[in-house]
C-alpha cells in the first residue's frame, strides 16, 4: 500500500491527521516536562484536531433544515455570496433568508449546547460576544435591504425538528402560494 505522509492510499477512508516535526514534538514535551499546570501535549494535540473538524458550511443542521424546506416545496439558495452575512439559506426574490447557528459558536442562551469551556475562559466569553454582535449586524444589514431573516438553532433542529418549519413559514410570511417566485 502506498503512503502518502500519513494518509493511506484511499485518504476518503482515513482522517487526516498532521504529523508533529520532531523538533516541535520535543519541545511541547519539554514544556510539559518542565512547568506545572500546563495542559497535557496529548489533550492539547486533540483539542486542537478536533477544532479542526469543525465545519462552517454544510453542517448537520444546516442539511436537516435544507431538506425540510425541501419537502415544504420551498425554494431557496444556498449561502448566496452577494447578500451581507451569507445566510445559510436565502431567497432573493421573496426577500427572506435564514441563518442557522450552532448553539456554542453563537453563543445560544439559556442552552445547555452553549457552555463556556473552563480552560482560557476570558477568551471564549470576549469570542462568543463578539460573535453575537456580528449576527446582529448581519441580520441589521439584511433587514435594511428588505429582507425578513429568521434564525434557526441547533437545538430546536435536535429537539423539536417538526416544530421548526410551521415557525419558519410563519416568521417568514411563506404561505404554500408564495414560495413559487414572482415573474
Amino acid at each position: 500500500m502506498r503512503s502518502f505522509g500519513c494518509l493511506t492510499k484511499w485518504p476518503w477512508r482515513t482522517a487526516h491527521v498532521p504529523l508533529l516535526s520532531p523538533s516541535t514534538h520535543a519541545a511541547a514535551q519539554l514544556l510539559h516536562a518542565t512547568s506545572s499546570g500546563v495542559t497535557d501535549t496529548s489533550d492539547a494535540w486533540r483539542t486542537k484536531q478536533r477544532m479542526r473538524a469543525v465545519r462552517q458550511r454544510d453542517t448537520v443542521p444546516e442539511r436537516m433544515l435544507r431538506q425540510l424546506l425541501r419537502r415544504a416545496g420551498v425554494h431557496y439558495r444556498i449561502c448566496p455570496r452577494d447578500l451581507p452575512g451569507r445566510p445559510d439559506v436565502a431567497n432573493k426574490s421573496r426577500r427572506w433568508a435564514v441563518f442557522v447557528h450552532g448553539c456554542f459558536w453563537h453563543g445560544h442562551r439559556d442552552c445547555k449546547l452553549a457552555t463556556v469551556p473552563k480552560t482560557n475562559t476570558a477568551f471564549w466569553v470576549a469570542k462568543l460576544e463578539a460573535n453575537r454582535q456580528r449576527d446582529a449586524r448581519k441580520v441589521r444589514a439584511l433587514r435594511e435591504l428588505g429582507y425578513k431573516v429568521a434564525t434557526v438553532w441547533q437545538c430546536e433542529l435536535e429537539n423539536d425538528l417538526e416544530a421548526v418549519l410551521p415557525r419558519l413559514l410563519r416568521q417568514l410570511d411563506l404561505s404554500k402560494g408564495s414560495t413559487q417566485p414572482q415573474r
